[in-house]
């Protein structure tokens, strides 16, 4: 793995994010050749301004270097709820994390050291979503 920001930085940035409210479209997982690993990009729909004068823009927010994905939606309860995300968070331990290093990954030598645990929770009953990657950037998308 390469030179990686400190999990610090990285999740003071992702928890400045308000993605509260925004909708959470869809998810691709990309393997990359060079350098090798995969990223997961999230089209989203976010949040921006206030009632009444609001608005949705297009985005997508992209963890790059990713090493796991936990998916647990409710895809009925998730469009039942307007595809919208409740809270996000980024932590460097978490409850997870220590259950996957004691658990399926206990055989390797820090399986998860240089990654971050990033979660984004949809309004109930919708899900979550749980990824172990390096960093994220959160990419603007051109209307058409």
């Amino acid at each position: 793995m390469d030179a990686t920001p400190a999990a610090d930085t990285v999740c003071g940035r992702f928890n400045e994010l308000e993605l509260h409210d925004s909708r959470f479209l869809g998810m691709t997982i990309v393997k990359r050749e060079e350098p090798p690993g995969h990223d997961i990009s999230i089209d989203l729909a976010v949040l921006r301004g206030s009632y009444p004068q609001f608005s949705w823009e297009p985005a997508q927010l992209v963890f790059t270097d990713s090493t796991y994905v936990r998916l647990d939606f409710d895809l009925d309860g998730k469009s039942n709820c307007g595809d919208a995300i409740s809270t996000s968070k980024c932590v460097e331990r978490s409850e997870l994390r220590d259950a996957l290093e004691k658990g399926p990954m206990r055989y390797e030598q820090n399986p998860l050291a240089g990654y971050v645990h990033f979660s984004i929770f949809l309004i109930p009953p919708g899900g979550e979503l749980h990824v172990f990657a390096s960093d994220f950037m959160l990419k603007w998308v051109q209307s058409s």
